[in-house]
């Protein structure tokens, strides 16, 4: 069965009430309005409750699984924030070019690799980050890396409050 919504569900009831109102007044025993209204008028008055709580009942379930939607958006990118900023700690951890070995040279490469994959693949923002990112796995320097490292650090404050800022206007239903 298709889902019923209030506007057909309004007009249903309309149909139903003015064909029963011109059925009752066009009968060979027709009856005045007055004595119909008598006879009827509760029938009215039911169906008119009965279609409001109908709308405010679909309106409720309505929000509430908007809210949900935008509640369970909101979780999830959380949840991308707090591992996409473990896996810059990560990055920044694992790139001092004084300790290099073959391991950490493998770990980087797979946080490297994490972090390109959760940014979007469009923007400006995001296009220094993947540059700084590099520049933080290339630098063969202590100085070269304690630069890239503050840059990629500012860099992604800036993107993670923007992302942030995202999750406010969805939960406050902006967006």
């Amino acid at each position: 069965m298709g889902k019923v919504d209030f506007k057909d569900a309004l007009v249903g009831g309309l149909v139903l009430a003015v064909a029963v109102l011109f059925a009752a007044l066009d009968s060979p025993n027709a009856i005045g309005l007055a004595a119909f209204w008598n006879k009827f008028g509760s029938l009215f008055v039911s169906l008119a409750a009965f279609l409001f709580a109908y709308w405010l009942a679909l309106s409720a379930t309505k929000t509430a699984m908007d809210m949900q939607r935008r509640t369970k958006l909101a979780e999830f990118r959380q949840s991308w924030i707090n591992e996409f900023r473990k896996d810059v700690a990560e990055l920044i951890s694992l790139s001092d070019p004084i300790e290099e070995t073959a391991e950490r040279t493998r770990k980087r490469n797979l946080v490297v690799a994490k972090i390109r994959l959760r940014l979007n693949p469009k923007g400006s923002l995001e296009d220094e980050i993947r540059k700084t990112v590099a520049n933080i796995a290339l630098s063969e320097s202590g100085d070269d890396f304690i630069a890239s490292a503050n840059d990629l650090t500012e860099l992604v404050n800036t993107y993670l409050k923007t992302e942030w800022d995202v999750i406010k206007m969805e939960l406050a239903g902006n967006k």
